[in-house]
């Protein structure tokens, strides 16, 4: 798909050509699509290197404007050019400097809000049953409220990680081999069960999940480049390897915090063994 629009580009600029054998037209035609087709090849290096600021993209936009409506409408130019070059290149730039002002303007505050993280206060209301519930257990209110956050904040993330599974191949591919959304969400059911328990699961919390949504984000991303470099797919290689890492480190830490509940599973097992083995030493035959 990637690759179909690179050659539909580079046909659509080999075919006006072609028509402006016959019509001049399409030779302004041929001249704009390539300066489009540039500009598009120059923002799509620029973020496959995570280059592509609000700075450089709005600069490639300028002058890829100025350029093509120069092409269409100023038939003087290149007289002009030729004639009298210092004043028509001042006069050039100051046209892209003023188209430049506006399009950073708006790349910049588009960005802004984009990134911007906006989280509504999404926790349901604690009732009544449930705050008693963590005093029972001896939270305090600052413990449940530090609780109850965490956990919000643990869910928002592992819905973003089942997003960013479903929506690439390869990261299904690994979550297939190593369940490590079923096991992200295993440890989260247990941890609400155990809310004393919280710091028990910090490095799941607060290092292991986050940094693996983050790096399924990126990974996600890097893969939607219509064209990608060399580069980009290295780091999509060495992406993939570190995210496996962090899935062995989640399986880690789910049983660990289970630990416990094995243990607990072994004693209950060796004392009813032992009552079994008293009850048969004492029992007497009857018929």
């Amino acid at each position: 798909m990637k690759k179909n629009l690179f050659i539909f580009g580079v046909l659509i600029v080999i075919a006006f050509l072609v028509l402006g054998y016959f019509e001049t037209f399409f030779l302004l035609a041929a001249a704009i699509a390539f300066i489009i087709f540039m500009a598009y090849l120059a923002i799509q290096a620029l973020e496959n290197r995570h280059k592509a600021k609000p700075l450089y993209k709005s600069l490639i936009y300028a002058i890829a404007i100025i350029a093509c409506a120069t092409i269409a409408f100023d038939h003087e130019f290149y007289y002009d050019l030729r004639y009298d070059f210092v004043e028509t290149g001042i006069e050039t730039t100051m046209k892209i400097f003023a188209l430049f002002i506006p399009i950073y303007l708006y790349i910049a505050w588009r960005k802004y809000f984009q990134n911007k993280v906006v989280r509504p206060n999404t926790l349901p209301p604690l009732s009544k049953a449930k705050e008693q519930y963590y005093h029972e257990l001896g939270l305090s209110d600052s413990e449940i409220e530090l609780f109850r956050d965490t956990m919000n904040q643990a869910k928002i993330q592992i819905e973003q990680l089942q997003k960013n599974v479903r929506s690439n191949s390869k990261l299904k591919a690994l979550d297939l081999r190593h369940d490590y959304l079923k096991i992200s969400k295993a440890l989260f059911k247990e941890i609400v069960k155990n809310p004393t328990r919280l710091s028990d699961a910090s490095l799941f919390l607060y290092t292991h999940l986050p940094n693996l949504v983050d790096l399924t984000n990126k990974y996600v991303e890097i893969n939607n480049h219509e064209i990608k470099s060399r580069e980009a797919y290295d780091r999509l290689e060495e992406g993939i390897q570190v995210i496996e890492q962090l899935t062995e480190l989640i399986q880690r830490d789910y049983q660990d915090f289970v630990a416990d509940d094995f243990e607990d599973m072994d004693i209950e097992i060796n004392m009813a063994k032992k009552q079994i083995e008293k009850d048969s030493d004492h029992q007497t035959l009857q018929f």
